[in-house]
């Protein structure tokens, strides 16, 4: 039993590094929004099915401890060592040299599978983004907008009826990594204009080459999807300035379009509540739903404020949901929390957080914070902004007020370009409801925020939550009469 005791933690040992291995794979898929390879799909199945074995067989060995199983010891030995060695080959296979992401679409030769377009913003922004395809004086076409807003979408679309039209043989389409290198970017470019390329080691030399490729072609256009920061096109070999070149990209941040002189820039924005219904409820498929769960959908999507991942992550979730009963539990739930839903936080939280740790300056993600101290689409005003952000110390010190204001307007402005911020006709400023939401769990941890802003309340929170760690509290817009 000693021996077999041994074996049973050895083994048990490799499955806790098996199971930290999947959930790092599993995040890096989640914070990148992309397709997996099919191996890494099928390498995330086997490790589900042996935890699920040991399991089992963990359940069997501790059984064993009793007299009358003595001779099953043997047979579950050679059972643990066997297990062994398949986690063992399983950590191994977790390092995936060629990545975890389909970074080149494989069907770049026929239509992408996409949804049907929706809006009136998106057929307006189609027809502007193929008009500047169409005209000859703008080269490149920059395409911005929050996390989960249709970008990609919008762009595949774009991409399809290219393959239908005189561009048909010369459309590429490449997804960017988030933090990509030159040398990957053009090993998917050279794979896509001409499979038997062979790049160089040298830099110059790859530029060189893949110019020359792109110069073959009579004209093309070149989407490249979910860019993040600046990528120098002249530099990576391709030719912006030949007749016939277009180069489209999507960006959650307008200032990378800007940076890359995109000549069109194009913001997409969120839906009407008319528009997020009728997706809401065409991805729900729901013609059978009685009135009552009807009026909770428009609830519901609501709570989405526009945003079609989270529409469509949410109605897939809802519709094996046949009792009035699960509907109205459902909404419940999603008046404390629409990301705290298991399929909101594994599908949209990722998304919406990377564009904060984007920031990478602490003041900019200091200042984007303390604006979730503001009530629910309340709209704020940038001097009450920069005064709270001066007097709140949230930014560095400047020499005179001017040039402090001159700060606090160039924070605001790079938070609105990055779509964590919105401008109203007015010029003030709002916070969707999924990206404060999103804030406000951030600052569950540190900084700590406790924000009760606009809620109604007509007495102090709990005592309980009044904890020494508070670094700011907000109580804003509600009807406390005694403190």
């Amino acid at each position: 039993m000693h021996k077999l005791g041994g074996k049973t933690r050895t083994l048990q040992r490799k499955i806790k590094i098996l199971t930290e291995r999947k959930d790092d794979v599993s995040d890096q898929l989640c914070h990148s929004g992309k397709n997996p390879k099919r191996v890494v799909e099928g390498w995330r199945n086997n490790v589900e099915n042996i935890i699920k074995d040991f399991e089992t067989l963990e359940q069997r060995v501790q059984q064993s401890s009793r007299f009358y199983h003595v001779f099953k010891r043997p047979k579950l030995a050679e059972q643990l060592e066997s297990m062994t060695e398949e986690v063992t080959e399983l950590v191994a296979q977790s390092e995936f040299p060629s990545g975890l992401f389909l970074e080149v679409d494989e069907g770049i030769d026929r239509l992408l599978l996409i949804p049907e377009p929706t809006g009136q913003a998106f057929q307006q922004n189609f027809h502007d983004i193929w008009t500047s395809l169409m005209d000859a004086n703008v080269v490149s076409i920059g395409i911005y907008g929050m996390g989960g807003v249709g970008k990609t979408t919008l762009a595949r679309h774009v991409h399809d009826k290219l393959k239908k039209s005189t561009f048909s043989d010369h459309v590429y389409w490449v997804t960017v990594s988030q933090e990509f290198s030159i040398y990957k970017l053009q090993s998917d470019i050279a794979q896509l204009l001409n499979p038997s390329i062979t790049l160089e080691n040298d830099e110059g030399r790859r530029t060189a080459k893949l110019f020359q490729e792109f110069q073959k072609k009579e004209k093309f256009v070149l989407i490249l999807d979910d860019v993040w920061k600046r990528i120098d096109a002249e530099k990576i070999g391709i030719p912006s300035k030949k007749d016939g070149c277009k180069l489209v990209i999507t960006s959650r941040s307008e200032e990378v379009c800007r940076n890359m002189c995109c000549k069109k820039i194009i913001k997409v924005i969120t839906l009407s509540e008319q528009e997020a219904l009728h997706l809401f409820l065409k991805t729900l498929d729901g013609d059978e739903l009685s009135v009552e769960e009807k009026e909770i959908c428009k609830k519901m999507v609501k709570k989405c404020g526009g945003l079609p991942l989270a529409l469509i992550t949410l109605a897939g979730s809802m519709r094996s949901v046949i009792d009035t009963h699960e509907w109205r539990d459902a909404l419940e739930g999603l008046k404390e929390s629409c990301l705290g839903r298991a399929d909101m936080e594994d599908e949209v939280l990722p998304i919406l957080l990377y564009s904060y740790h984007r920031l990478r300056d602490t003041r900019l993600q200091n200042c984007f914070l303390y604006c979730s101290l503001y009530p629910e689409d309340f709209p704020i005003s940038r001097d009450e902004l920069i005064t709270n952000f001066i007097s709140e110390e949230l930014m560095e010190r400047r020499l005179s007020l001017e040039a402090e204001l001159n700060q606090g307007r160039t924070i605001l402005n790079q938070l609105e370009r990055a779509c964590l911020l919105e401008s109203d006709p007015y010029g003030r400023l709002k916070m969707h409801d999924l990206i404060r939401e999103m804030a406000i769990r951030i600052t569950k941890e540190k900084p700590r925020y406790m924000v009760k802003a606009g809620l109604h309340l007509k007495e102090l929170p709990e005592e309980q939550e009044w904890t020494e760690d508070l670094d700011k509290v907000s109580l804003m817009r509600n009807s406390i009469a005694e403190i």
